[in-house]
């Protein structure tokens, strides 16, 4: 893979970072990668590829690609830290797809960087509008006082990522985006910060089966948009989805997203020592945050949340469990019976640790029916997971066999 012609351009405060991204061991198109980034120029980083060879890291490694050429400079902290990542991945994903431990792209570069830093700090975070982001931003204003470097002064929100692809129900990509930011604006007003709308097609670059970017990809993507915003951004906070208890092989974990830093742009994983309930409970207090609370991707232009999918339900569920359930009009209706549990709500892998927080909270709270309709939830996952014979034999091939049976049938179909 090769990473060059970098480029910028400025149209109606409108600022694109740009560069081509072309595959040298897989037949696939070249890439124009670029970043939209609608803020003061001064956060454009031109000086380097950073952006981009961040970007490109793990596409390359799980498309085999031999190595990543860059013709421009390279920090060799980062170099080092995204082999680490690539250790990690590796490590996590070698029975899915066959890779050897030791196996990584080898990052090519002209130089090595050795341009001085941003002169003073600044502290960004990612945003979406989310339990995770909201909570992160209303610790971190609560804690440290003004005037503190770590304050977060700017929230980053992205197009490209969890706003992806066609959804009519949304209107345009476009419309919906920029509802989503105009939803944002009040709490950061309220809060006293910055918000930089970026739009992205870093996706483009392999990344267009979204189980693969969820599982692998996220974090990586987030840190090429921060290094796209390094001409003013330091730091770079990313808000934890999972507790400690909880921690899974996943795109953005608390091992892997300050492996994604140089020797000037540091990234902080945040808050995977709290549980989702209890994030809930704390942003409850907070009303500017509660009425524009976003958790639903079927949302928008025009309502944030669709109010029936298991993201909104359990949300609700965790309002329920802090008493704040009526307090808020982000959904489309604020309803919660048993009958609709048993309707809409589905426990997934992902969502099993928050379904598992939310019954101990709804019992503690006197919710005992809704309680039990989530531990049946829970209970029909499990069984279906049993029932599932090439999921079992997957699972006692990865855990106890090694691999052994999958690379027998990978032999035997490949003759």
């Amino acid at each position: 893979m090769r990473i060059f012609d970098l480029q910028t351009s400025t149209s109606t405060g409108v600022h694109t970072l740009s560069a081509t991204v072309a595959w040298e061991d897989n037949d696939r198109p070249n890439v124009e990668v670029f970043f939209r980034i609608y803020a003061d120029t001064g956060y454009v980083n031109s000086s380097d590829y950073h952006a981009f060879l961040v970007a490109c890291i793990v596409p390359a490694l799980h498309y085999r690609e031999r190595r990543i050429r860059i013709e421009g400079a390279v920090c060799p902290w980062l170099v080092d830290n995204l082999k680490t990542m690539m250790a990690y991945l590796n490590h996590w994903y070698c029975y899915e797809h066959q890779r050897r431990p030791e196996e990584e792209v080898a990052i090519e570069a002209a130089t090595y960087l050795s341009h001085d830093p941003v002169p003073h700090r600044r502290v960004g975070m990612f945003f979406s509008g989310g339990v995770d982001s909201i909570y992160t931003l209303r610790k971190n204003q609560l804690t440290l006082p003004a005037g503190h470097a770590g304050r977060i002064q700017d929230l980053i929100f992205l197009h490209g990522f969890d706003s992806y692809g066609n959804r009519p129900k949304q209107g345009t990509e476009e419309e919906a985006f920029w509802y989503f930011v105009k939803e944002c604006q009040p709490i950061a007003a309220d809060a006293n910060v910055n918000i930089i709308p970026v739009w992205t097609n870093l996706r483009n670059v392999g990344m267009e089966d979204t189980g693969f970017f969820v599982r692998e990809c996220f974090g990586a993507t987030l840190g090429a948009v921060a290094y796209a915003l390094s001409g003013k951004l330091t730091d770079v906070v990313i808000a934890s989805s999972d507790h400690i208890a909880d921690l899974r092989p996943w795109g953005s974990t608390p091992l892997t997203d300050p492996r994604l830093s140089s020797f000037h742009v540091h990234f902080h994983h945040d808050a995977e020592k709290i549980k989702r309930i209890e994030k809930v409970q704390a942003i409850a207090d907070w009303q500017v945050g509660l009425d524009h609370l976003r958790v639903c991707f079927s949302g928008g232009p025009g309502t944030l949340n669709c109010g029936e999918c298991e993201k909104c339900l359990r949300t609700k569920l965790a309002l329920l469990c802090a008493g704040k359930h009526e307090t808020t009009k982000v959904f489309k209706n604020n309803d919660l019976n048993v009958g609709l549990l048993l309707k809409a709500f589905n426990a997934t892998e992902a969502s099993l640790p928050y379904s598992k927080e939310l019954i101990q909270g709804l019992r503690q709270t006197g919710h005992h029916a809704l309680a039990w309709i989530v531990s049946l939830k829970r209970l029909q996952f499990y069984l279906t997971k049993a029932m599932n014979l090439r999921e079992v034999v997957t699972k006692v091939d990865k855990n106890l066999c090694r691999g052994r049976l999958k690379k027998l049938y990978l032999r035997l179909t490949s003759q």
